[in-house]
């Protein structure tokens, strides 16, 4: 953001527009998938293609979750007997794969998300479930990911180092683990990169996006993508109102 790029600051995350039905995912072999409602959400800013992340993103980083901690369903949620929880997800940055060439700040040791949680309803009988965002990983503790990340400017202060981190839209996330591109956690459930080639990876180079290329390839070929791609011309930035009631 302070490089000079908008990237949808007005939308604090994927805003989410109500469940849309469940799905059980596919699996590592011998494990079972987990029943995950899915639900459609808005991308905070765009991220399929190389120049949308060099466009909106300070760096690009490998991380690991660490952590989540539970949140709290609202009052009217509980009283209704139906409704969503939030997380909290610590993570750590465990390598800066790209940087934009005026990238502020520097890329941090550790940052913490607010995300999509579980959903429940008691009144149906349906009791709680894992909630994810359909075409996007949930972030899941003991989970690596490749994250593009974008520094949003706090509105009510001056001083530019008061901003946030914060994602770009869902494939702006590309699993990791085991330190293979594609290869980890995906809508709440466990893919190995055959998996994922067969649940989301394009085969039409045309319409593919950066991380549908990625699949089972390595950071360096990554990292080479994002150098080559040319960031969009900056926005102006649009001026926001400071709200502190939130």
């Amino acid at each position: 953001m302070s490089r000079g790029h908008v990237a949808g600051a007005a939308l604090v995350g994927m805003l989410l527009a109500g469940c849309v039905g469940s799905a059980a995912s596919s699996s590592s072999a011998g494990v079972s998938p987990e029943k995950v409602v899915l639900g459609q959400g808005r991308d905070r800013t765009a991220s399929q293609t190389a120049e949308d992340w060099v466009t909106a993103a300070e760096h690009v980083a490998v991380v690991t979750v660490l952590r989540e901690t539970r949140g709290q369903p609202s009052t009217a949620e509980v009283e209704r007997r139906e409704g969503m929880i939030g997380r909290q997800v610590e993570i750590r940055v465990d390598e800066v794969v790209w940087s934009a060439a005026e990238a502020f700040p520097r890329s941090p040791a550790m940052i913490e998300f607010q995300v999509v949680g579980w959903v429940f309803n008691d009144n149906s009988g349906a009791g709680e479930h894992k909630f994810a965002l359909r075409g996007a990983s949930r972030l899941e503790p003991g989970h690596s990911y490749v994250l593009a990340l974008d520094w949003v400017d706090d509105p009510c202060a001056q001083d530019p180092a008061k901003g946030r981190w914060a994602l770009l839209g869902g494939r702006g996330t590309v699993p990791y683990d085991g330190g293979v591109l594609g290869a980890g956690e995906y809508e709440g459930n466990v893919f190995t990169v055959a998996e994922a080639r067969e649940k989301w990876q394009r085969k039409d180079e045309v319409t593919a996006g950066l991380r549908d290329q990625m699949v089972g390839a390595t950071l360096d070929t990554l990292r080479s993508s994002l150098d080559a791609a040319t960031p969009r011309p900056a926005k102006a930035i649009e001026s926001t109102t400071c709200d502190r009631s939130g």
